[in-house]
């Protein structure tokens, strides 16, 4: 006989025996199946959220960021990237894709800020006027 099984019947039937009377094993079964039900609807909530903010975070990165970032080869392993030649035609065939949205040009530079106590490192970004801002401007604080 299957032990599982076994457990079942003597529970069931402890609670069928003392008609009337709500046994120990009951309560505790109902309380069992109640808790379980509570923390697999939390769960169900948690994940829901930790998609949401996934999603949120995502797109703010890609809103300033972009999905793709095109750099000129080279072995200098530095934040400070060798510029692309702009005057070449490749940047005018991009914009004639379809499926490009946006072609854009910056500039990064690796910086330090201090604070009263702190020191921390930032990589600036330059943008030129035709930066496209419509994607990010609601992330934007002053």
């Amino acid at each position: 006989m299957n032990i599982y099984r076994f457990i079942a019947q003597r529970t069931n039937q402890s609670a069928r025996q003392k008609e009337g009377r709500v046994s120990f094993s009951d309560t505790v079964s109902r309380v069992a199946v109640v808790s379980i039900a509570i923390g697999l609807a939390l769960i169900m909530i948690a994940f829901c959220t930790l998609d949401g903010f996934k999603e949120s975070v995502k797109n703010r990165i890609f809103s300033f960021g972009g999905h793709i970032l095109i750099s000129k080869i080279s072995s200098n392993q530095s934040l400070e990237e060798t510029p692309l030649d702009t005057r070449r035609k490749f940047l005018d065939i991009y914009r004639q894709v379809p499926s490009i949205k946006h072609v854009q040009l910056y500039v990064q530079k690796a910086g330090v800020i201090k604070a009263k106590e702190e020191v921390l490192g930032v990589i600036f970004k330059g943008i030129g006027q035709d930066y496209h801002t419509a994607d990010f401007v609601e992330n934007m604080r002053e």
